[in-house]
Formats: structure tokens, C-alpha cells, sequence
């Protein structure tokens, strides 16, 4: 037990004269923090706009008008306008030049066309700079457009409809000039479309005493089979809109009926044929004959033969042979078809299939396999 004290103490003794020592020597000198030294901020240009949205309060719908939105570069290096959008072909933007120095100014012109535009409009323009912080500026352009003559509506649609059909829709025309009148109606195809004033009553738009027509729309019967997109010019008595036109679509399906509508050739390699058969028949048997089949091909060569069976009940039966001469993916080729009967349009045929370029196609499986394999290629001995 004796022992076991003085050992403890001796090792106590050396803790203490170790403090001591320590205590009166002297400390190591506190070394300062070094800071890394702060990176130059690298030199950028800032467009900066006086305003980004104007307004051109209300307007009527007889000219386009023009708006600038003046800007500054206030970086320290050059700025470039890359490219700017509207979100509506009624909105154009324009601009001397692509390139602004620092301290620079300009001002991009934007110009609204309000024809057709009627009441509220909000439009955008979209401004794409090589700016790093904020590359992309939006420009609005907010106002109201109140029209002179209105046309409502200014798409008339029959859709589909047979041949010699007939039937009649309602359109308006609006003017707000004092004794506005419809003088004239006049239609692109007056065997088709025709128009006449039913009446006319005064009426309260956009706060206006305005005169509102009634215009009956007729469909004549059309004797030929196709799309029809006609329009109605209306001719007034004001001369800030002498004439004003609205648009009318009819559709008159072909009676030719064709046994599959596509060239089905699925995916064939430059150099490969192929032979397809087609049937084409007239829906009430009425007698006809093929004068002629056109292709404008670009992936292929192509070639027809057909026959004019006398059996008007009978189908008429195209061979369409080929062989694909370039590689250039979905093939774009259609075969019209024209035939001896005055009231349909010539037929269409697409295709649906693929040429490949089989040297392309090897590369791209090589470079495939590579990829496979993790880049490493193996050769047989």
C-alpha cells in the first residue's frame, strides 16, 4: 500500500513540474488567418428596360400602331439581342441592331396590328439576350381594340356535306358609322356560296349606337367533290372600311372509294421492291375510267399499271410497283389518281413505311455494339 502512494505521487510530481515547465516557457506565436484573396467579378452586360409593359388604351381596328421600349446596357462588356418572339403574328418586333456596348442605349419598336383583333388584348414579346444573370426580358403590350365594321362570325362552317347539297346560316355586320349601309355583297364563288341581307335594327356595342345586318349564308349545292374555302366580301358606305370580307368553308367528300387509303410498305433497306395492289371503286357504280397516275417521288421509283373493267360495279385495279433508290427515313411520296368524271377531284394516296440506307444503318449498329462493350472492340483471329 506504502509503495502504491509514492508511486502515485511521483507521477503527480512529474504532472506539475510538466505544467510548470510550460507555464514558464514561451507560447508559439499565433499565426494571423490568411483569407483567400476575392476573385475579379467576371465582366457582364445587364440590359435594363425604362418600362416593360405599355398600354395603348383604346384604339379602333384601322391602322397598326407603334410602341418603343428604350433600354440601357448597364454592364461593363457588350450585350447581344440573339433573337426575340411575339406570341402572335398580329405583334411585330424590331430593332436597329443586334449589338449594345456597355453605357449603350436603344429601344426595341413593337408594332400591334389590331385588324381582327376585337376587345381586350394582352400580347407578349419575348426578348433572348447572351446575358448570363437574366437572359431572357418579357415586353407586354396591353390594350383595347374596338372595331369600325365587326363580322360575326367571321367563319362560317356547312362542314360536310353531299353533293348538290343545300342549306342556309346566319352571319352579322356591324357598323358604327351614322347610316352605315351594306352596299354590295360579293362572293368568290357565286355557284356555290351566296348571301343576302335579311334585315337590319340599330344596336349598342362597345357603348357605341352601332347598325347590325342580318346576312343569310346560303349553300348553293355543290356539284363537285372537294374542300371549298370561299369568302364574302361586304362592300360599305364608310370609307375608313370600304370593304370587309368573312370566310366560308364547305367540304364535299370524293364518292370514289379507295380499298385501303395508304401504301403500306413498311421498312425497307435503298435497292429494295416492292409490289402493291390498290382497288378503286365509284360508291353508286357509276361508270368511269383512270386517265392517269402521277407520283412526284423523291425515296422512290415508281411505276403503275391499271385496268377499266366495263362492269361499272366492278373495282378498278391499281398496281403500284417500286423500289426505293435513297434513304431518308418516313417516306413523303403521295400518288394521285385522275380519273374521267368531271365532279370529283383526282385522288390521293399516301404512303406509310421507312426507307433506311443500309450503309448508315451498319454504322449506326457498329456504333451501337461499341457502346455495348464499353468502347472495346473485338477482333477474331
Amino acid at each position: 500500500m506504502g509503495r502504491m502512494s509514492e508511486r502515485v505521487g511521483f507521477v503527480l510530481g512529474l504532472a506539475v513540474v510538466g505544467v510548470g515547465g510550460l507555464l514558464g516557457g514561451e507560447l508559439p506565436p499565433v499565426m494571423p488567418d490568411r483569407k483567400p484573396a476575392a476573385a475579379a467579378a467576371p465582366k457582364t452586360g445587364a440590359l435594363v428596360f425604362e418600362k416593360t409593359e405599355i398600354s395603348f388604351d383604346d384604339i379602333t381596328d384601322e391602322k397598326p400602331v407603334e410602341m418603343m421600349f428604350p433600354f440601357t446596357n448597364t454592364g461593363d462588356q457588350a450585350i447581344t439581342i440573339r433573337r426575340m418572339t411575339a406570341h402572335c403574328g398580329c405583334t411585330t418586333p424590331e430593332l436597329e441592331k443586334k449589338t449594345y456596348e456597355a453605357g449603350e442605349s436603344g429601344a426595341i419598336k413593337v408594332i400591334f396590328d389590331p385588324h381582327r383583333r376585337y376587345g381586350k388584348q394582352a400580347k407578349q414579346v419575348t426578348v433572348y439576350t447572351d446575358d448570363p444573370v437574366r437572359p431572357i426580358k418579357i415586353l407586354m403590350v396591353r390594350g383595347y381594340v374596338r372595331a369600325i365594321v365587326y363580322v360575326e362570325p367571321f367563319l362560317t362552317n356547312f362542314g360536310q356535306v353531299s353533293k348538290g347539297e343545300t342549306g342556309s346560316k346566319v352571319m352579322y355586320v356591324i357598323g358604327e358609322k351614322e347610316g352605315f349601309e351594306i352596299t354590295e355583297i360579293v362572293s368568290t364563288n357565286p355557284e356555290v356560296i351566296g348571301a343576302e341581307i335579311v334585315g337590319s335594327t340599330p344596336v349598342d356595342k362597345d357603348g357605341l349606337e352601332m347598325v347590325k345586318y342580318t346576312i343569310r349564308v346560303d349553300l348553293l349545292g355543290a356539284k363537285r367533290s372537294g374542300r371549298y374555302a370561299e369568302q364574302l366580301v361586304f362592300k360599305t358606305n364608310d370609307p375608313r372600311r370600304p370593304e370587309i370580307d368573312a370566310n366560308v368553308l364547305v367540304r364535299v367528300p370524293s364518292e370514289l372509294m379507295l380499298g385501303r387509303p395508304m401504301v403500306r410498305v413498311g421498312k425497307i433497306a435503298v435497292g429494295d421492291s416492292f409490289e402493291k395492289e390498290m382497288l378503286l371503286k365509284h360508291e353508286r357504280d357509276v361508270p368511269f375510267k383512270i386517265l392517269k397516275i402521277e407520283s412526284e417521288s423523291k425515296l422512290l421509283d415508281l411505276a403503275f399499271e391499271w385496268d377499266n373493267p366495263e362492269d361499272p360495279g366492278q373495282a378498278h385495279t391499281i398496281v403500284v410497283k417500286g423500289s426505293a433508290v435513297a434513304g431518308g427515313g418516313a417516306i413523303p411520296d403521295k400518288i394521285i389518281v385522275t380519273t374521267d368524271l368531271d365532279d370529283e377531284e383526282p385522288v390521293t394516296m399516301h404512303f406509310k413505311g421507312i426507307v433506311v440506307d443500309p450503309a448508315k444503318a451498319k454504322k449506326r449498329a457498329e456504333a451501337a455494339g461499341k457502346r455495348s462493350t464499353g468502347g472495346v472492340v473485338e477482333i477474331e483471329d
